[in-house]
């Protein structure tokens, strides 16, 4: 158990005995058993109550089953045990984000960061990284675009590329809700290379490339088409899939078969904006333009930068939403 090779004494039976059985409930929670691991955790307490590890293990169980209350009880014990213990914070911070707390979930990033200063360079990288997370959510773009790039600095492109192109692709999304087309295409670009199966960056890359051509942007692409085939193959199963067929299929004229996939997208991932903004782009194509503003307002409230909303001008054809809603939104964000 690594977080006891602090322990230079010889176990004593009850020691061995309690972290056996962490051991057993650890890989009951790799395996999503919370239940049956926060059963065993109680063992393991009942031998030695105030090991910090124990306890932040159970935090982490319950915040598995998303009851938080108790899991931040856990965590402020694993705390109590051992105030040195920075992935408890780590993890405190990870669950306050989790229920929305943005506030508290930067502090306690901040904390770690700048007061604990864990040893760990691949930590740390990651603290930087969801420090950056916190403050986009918060709407503090600059220090978000900042944050990502000082956590990009630390990582190590050879090794841990998929988190490196992770990395570039948020900063990318926040220079695209600057509204800076090239630095957001460019970190686009960036991340399709650093980590070239990844489909969403191949989406996205493709998606800021369709939005610098403005309102000259054809439905209907050759080029356009052999490329969302290459991202669809990269991974069948994602949502993005699903949005690349959805697309190929609107080019073709007939965006009431085309909401059917980006409704699949969304139900697959109800989290994401862009399934709501190709969706209200159909619905728009098809006329109904009060369920297309909607759904379009919609992907914009969950995050989707507003540079990203070039399409719209596809929808001419409907001039009563487009004069409408679609025209003075693209000109409120100037584009």
């Amino acid at each position: 158990m690594s977080e006891h090779e602090h322990i230079h004494e010889p176990l004593t039976p009850e020691q061995e005995q309690a972290f056996d059985l962490y051991n057993v409930a650890e890989e009951l929670s790799d395996q999503g058993q919370y239940t049956q691991c926060i059963a065993v955790l109680d063992q393991a307490l009942a031998l030695l109550p105030d090991e910090s590890e124990i306890w932040r293990l159970r935090g982490n169980a319950l915040r598995g089953l998303k009851d938080y209350p108790p899991a931040l009880q856990a965590f402020k014990k694993a705390n109590e045990c051992d105030p040195s213990n920075w992935r408890v914070v780590t993890d405190l911070a990870f669950t306050q984000l989790e229920r929305g707390k943005l506030e508290i979930a930067l502090k306690l990033y901040e904390t770690v960061l700048y007061e604990i200063k864990p040893y760990d360079e691949t930590a740390r990288t990651d603290l930087l990284f969801n420090r950056a997370f916190v403050l986009q959510r918060l709407g503090r773009l600059e220090e978000a675009y900042a944050g990502y790039s000082e956590a990009y600095s630390q990582t190590n492109q050879d090794e841990d590329h998929e988190f490196a192109g992770q990395i570039v692709a948020n900063r990318g999304n926040v220079a695209a809700s600057l509204g800076r087309f090239a630095d957001a295409a460019a970190d686009y670009d960036h991340a399709k290379m650093l980590d070239p199966k990844n489909a969403n960056s191949a989406w996205m890359a493709l998606w800021a490339h369709m939005s610098e051509e403005g309102a000259n942007l054809q439905i209907n692409d050759h080029l356009r088409a052999i490329q969302l085939r290459t991202i669809m193959d990269l991974e069948p199963a994602h949502y993005i899939a699903k949005l690349c067929v959805g697309l190929l299929i609107l080019g073709e004229g007939h965006p009431e078969i085309a909401q059917a996939h980006f409704d699949a997208a969304a139900l697959q991932e109800p989290e994401e904006w862009d399934p709501p903004f190709w969706r209200g782009l159909a619905l728009a194509l098809q006329g109904e333009s009060v369920q297309a503003k909607f759904a379009i307002d919609k992907a914009l409230t969950m995050g989707l930068p507003p540079m990203l909303i070039i399409p719209l001008y596809w929808t001419r054809d409907n001039l009563a939403f487009f004069e409408g809603y679609a025209a003075p939104l693209l000109q409120n964000f100037g584009l």
